[in-house]
């Protein structure tokens, strides 16, 4: 018997003209979908500013997490895709930190760069794996 799984979406019609859910929950674990810096109608923003692109996705990543009860407390991985890995050192890193502090861990990650993310005028996406607490 297949294992029902919970989706959650940030623009569902988006997201299934593209074939992918934000979230998907598979018992105790969440999933989330590499997250980028877009509007409503999915362009990019903070097109000019990696940092302004770092917030914006770790703000998303942060409303996903809440709307299943969980917080970045929770994260147990997170993959960094960027076009600009000394940016992240730079900048991105220390707004990453905001998002776990007052933590006492911070969960298995990898930051690599890459010549391009999916969508032209991102220079960053990332994904999350969170688990429930029993």
């Amino acid at each position: 018997m297949a294992q029902k799984k919970e989706v959650f979406h940030l623009n569902r019609d988006i997201e299934h003209s593209i074939g992918f859910s934000q979230a998907v929950r598979a018992g105790n674990l969440l999933f989330v979908s590499g997250t980028v810096s877009v509007n409503e109608t999915f362009e990019a923003i903070e097109t000019d500013n990696i940092a302004g692109q770092y917030r914006v996705i770790y703000d998303k990543l942060k409303k996903t997490l809440e709307a299943y009860g969980l917080a970045f407390g929770d994260v147990v991985k997170e993959n960094i895709f960027t076009e600009d890995l000394p940016a992240f050192f730079d900048s991105g890193n220390a707004i990453r930190m905001e998002y776990y502090d007052g933590l006492d861990y911070y969960p298995a990650a990898t930051a690599v760069e890459s010549s391009r993310i999916a969508f032209e005028g991102n220079l960053v996406e990332i994904e999350l794996v969170a688990v429930f607490p029993h």
